[in-house]
């Protein structure tokens, strides 16, 4: 999942070179209102939530992981700054953007050119 959100957070946002924390964040934005709001608040959701259970199966700050829902994948409770990785939700959610995208591919509201450049030289996903 990490992956695909660096390689579709590479196309929504418009500029050509980015991190893959910016990437990230880019497709973050398109999950939907609270995960940009995540970001706007300034949470280092990348650093956080991402590369603690990407490379180390926990995350790097106070929190735990639900194995069901909640209202966002990700809930930062703002007084403790305590996270919650909801991982029901964050996988439909995560599904729901994706599916998006792949729509936006097809009915031409998102830049085909764009994706392909960003995949050039990368493993295939079948």
């Amino acid at each position: 999942m990490s992956r695909l959100y660096v390689l579709i957070g590479r196309n929504v946002d418009s500029t050509e070179v980015l991190t893959v924390s910016a990437c990230y964040e880019a497709f973050l934005k398109q999950v939907g209102s609270e995960y940009q709001n995540l970001l706007v608040k300034k949470y280092p959701v990348y650093r956080t939530v991402r590369c603690g259970l990407a490379h180390a199966y926990i995350m790097n700050e106070n929190g735990v992981v639900n194995l069901g829902t909640g209202k966002c994948g990700i809930v930062v409770d703002s007084a403790s700054s305590h996270y919650t990785f909801n991982i029901i939700t964050y996988f439909d959610d995560f599904k729901r953007a994706v599916n998006d995208y792949i729509t936006g591919l097809q009915n031409g509201s998102e830049d085909v050119d764009k994706m392909n450049k960003s995949l050039l030289g990368k493993p295939k996903l079948i």
